[in-house]
């Protein structure tokens, strides 16, 4: 008689083939994180991060374009979510300036790309057709 297990402990086949060919699981590999430590959280240097990340790395894209002041404050709104796990100096090279760079940069991208999923839009092959059709279909 075999054990039930219930839905929840339940590994895709495909799942538990890639981990015995690997030889390791990550647990909530995809689940976000948080950890917010207030103490080491500066909202200045957070905004002041966050508006150059949007201006170096986004400020082409006409999606962007139009969600700036969304972009930024899902920026800031992730620095202080993982604000307990960026650290000054964490690694010894860098400092907590390059770690926020990337932590913006990375939810700046992902809130872009859940629209894209969101609206069903292929945003890429629009571009080239031109920003004003991509702009009047975000206003509907």
């Amino acid at each position: 008689m075999t054990a039930r297990r219930s839905p929840r402990n339940m590994v895709s086949k495909r799942t538990s083939m890639k981990v015995k060919k690997q030889g390791f699981f990550v647990k909530n590999y995809s689940k976000k994180q948080i950890v917010i430590d207030p103490s080491n959280f500066d909202p200045a240097i957070s905004y002041s991060t966050a508006k150059r990340v949007y201006w170096k790395n986004f400020s082409w894209n006409k999606v962007a374009q139009s969600l700036k002041e969304d972009l930024i404050q899902e920026a800031v709104t992730r620095m202080y979510e993982l604000s307990g796990k960026v650290k000054e100096r964490a690694n010894g090279k860098y400092g907590i300036g390059y770690n926020y760079f990337w932590v913006a940069h990375n939810a700046m991208l992902s809130y872009l790309k859940l629209g894209e999923s969101k609206a069903g839009i292929d945003y890429s092959e629009r571009w080239r057709e031109g920003g004003i059709r991509l702009l009047l279909e975000m206003v509907k």
